[in-house]
């Protein structure tokens, strides 16, 4: 970040978006970040130039931003690096209270696979609480989402084909027999009805994913198999 002279940008009164190089939905989630700042699409806004172009020079996911003589400039070479310029120019706003000092930015990444885990297998969260953890990744410019979903302990995603999977392996509860639910572990509690338990079903997934793409974010599903199948095994022999 490199401090420049002129005048300050006032971004209270908005800013006028243009777009090349991508779609106004690749850049959308992004834009939604910088309206929660404080800065919204104006016809009288200051000026907010995004332009994408493989031959900018910039590194993968990487960007300029410039804001002088009462504009605001991005330059990057994918839509990644433009929806994080603007995340960074929402963070900016909302610290300088939307009265931006005129500065330049030159960022990339340091490494290319910027992941967090969420252990879904084990206790279950709900599909509103992992859509606001991939909103939050989108502001921290993480990239991989790596959801874990069947262990010893729960399975978490609806199969239709296989409705034991979820109805018996997504549940724990005080039943020796293990054809209800899985016997309780790591303080799940004898009730079947427990935050804890649970599964996403197969829209609640497609709104993740759709969620995720939004913001740049793989997600990476996974189902501990052969090791750590227990769920799955109870819930299988429930359906024989």
């Amino acid at each position: 970040v490199k401090a420049s002279h002129g005048p300050k940008i006032d971004l209270t009164r908005g800013v006028r978006l243009s777009v090349s190089g991508v779609p106004r939905t690749a850049i959308a989630a992004a834009m939604e970040d910088l309206a929660q700042a404080g800065v919204h699409n104006a016809a009288t806004g200051a000026e907010l130039r995004v332009r994408v172009s493989a031959g900018s020079h910039v590194p993968p996911e990487g960007y300029r931003l410039t804001a002088h003589n009462g504009s605001i400039d991005i330059v990057a070479a994918e839509a990644a690096g433009a929806r994080y310029a603007l995340e960074s120019l929402a963070q900016e706003a909302a610290y300088e209270h939307g009265i931006l000092r005129p500065l330049e930015i030159e960022d990339a990444p340091r490494f290319g696979f910027r992941g967090l885990h969420i252990d879904l297998a084990r206790n279950f969260h709900s599909k509103a609480e992992v859509l606001k953890i991939v909103e939050q990744m989108g502001r921290y410019k993480l990239n991989k989402l790596h959801l874990h979903l069947g262990d010893d302990e729960g399975w978490r995603l609806e199969i239709a084909e296989f409705p034991e999977l979820t109805q018996v392996g997504g549940y724990r509860c005080y039943d020796p027999s293990e054809t209800r639910c899985l016997l309780p572990q790591l303080g799940s509690g004898p009730d079947r009805d427990t935050p804890v338990n649970g599964y996403l079903s197969r829209g609640d997934y497609i709104e993740i994913l759709k969620a995720a793409k939004a913001r740049g974010i793989e997600v990476i599903p996974e189902f501990d198999m052969p090791g750590h199948s227990r769920a799955a095994i109870h819930s299988m022999e429930a359906r024989y």
